[in-house]
């Protein structure tokens, strides 16, 4: 029976092989993300550098080597390349989390969608920390930007959707669930508000508004934007209809959108609470 290789990296990082659990080193975890998300041929110098850079040169490349023996022990020969370089080429069959959102991410179908929400868990590598690689920390806090601010595009897109097809129930879940990533952002907290105003919970629609208003004076020290008091004024005269649901964007991400869900390509199409969020990601007014 064939072995298959599973690799999950959004959220807490786990790796299956032959459907039993592998414990990797943190080294070794980082090293299989990083060659899995940067799919190229690398030199074993510059692996050897983000990885070990404050051990000299001679360290920095034994280290490498035992990772990637102790790698290839572990999951199979896939850490490829000679002498001077490795590159990451996955069995068939693989399975990897990051297909399947970054099929989503690039989707306009309501269904893929959802699927490439449901595998963002958490942040990318959750909790993960590796020891004396500055430039490896750096590398890796760009990645949970990038991945966030796709799976916020992703959350926008979807509930419009979701929000123009009546299907206020799912797209409450999935509000909820963006308001965890990005917690500040108005246009979700409006989102949210007309989900409930058109599931018949007005009450509960300008109990979420009183909350926000609260919330931005405690974190921003700024009243809620004019657009979003307008709502709720149009909640409580009871004059909002499902003919005026936003029209803040289509399935189609915006252009700005596009710009980060492209730098989330993955290569490999084969087979079937945030620790540290973005700062103010959805909110970017000045303070009053």
């Amino acid at each position: 029976m064939t072995k298959v290789l599973k690799v999950t990296v959004l959220g807490y990082p786990a790796v299956y092989f032959d459907q039993t659990a592998v414990s990797l080193s943190a080294k070794s975890t980082a090293l299989l993300a990083y060659l899995l998300v940067e799919d190229r041929e690398h030199s074993r110098q510059a692996l050897a550098s983000l990885l070990w850079g404050e051990v000299s040169d001679a360290d920095a490349r034994r280290n490498l080597r035992g990772e990637i023996l102790r790698l290839r022990r572990a999951v199979g020969d896939c850490i490829c390349g000679g002498s001077q370089t490795a590159v990451f080429q996955p069995p068939t069959p693989f399975r990897t989390d990051l297909q399947t959102f970054t099929t989503g991410a690039h989707s306009q179908d309501p269904r893929l969608m959802q699927a490439a929400l449901d595998q963002y868990r958490g942040e990318f590598l959750q909790e993960l920390t590796v020891r004396h690689a500055p430039d490896f920390d750096h590398w890796l806090q760009q990645q949970r930007t990038r991945f966030q601010q796709t799976a916020v595009s992703l959350y926008s897109r979807l509930t419009h959707h979701q929000l123009e097809q009546g299907d206020w129930h799912g797209g409450l879940q999935n509000v909820r669930r963006w308001l965890t990533l990005d917690p500040l952002n108005e246009t979700a907290h409006r989102r949210y508000m007309r989900l409930l105003t058109h599931d018949a919970q007005r009450t509960a629609a300008l109990a979420h508004y009183e909350n926000l208003a609260d919330l931005l004076q405690a974190e921003l020290q700024i009243d809620p934007a004019p657009e979003t008091t307008a709502l709720a004024d149009q909640i409580r005269a009871g004059s909002l209809s499902p003919k005026q649901t936003a029209a803040l964007q289509p399935l189609k991400p915006s252009s700005a959108a596009q710009a980060a869900i492209n730098k989330t390509a993955f290569p490999f199409m084969v087979g079937s609470p945030q620790t540290h969020p973005t700062t103010n990601v959805g909110h970017q007014r000045e303070k009053r």
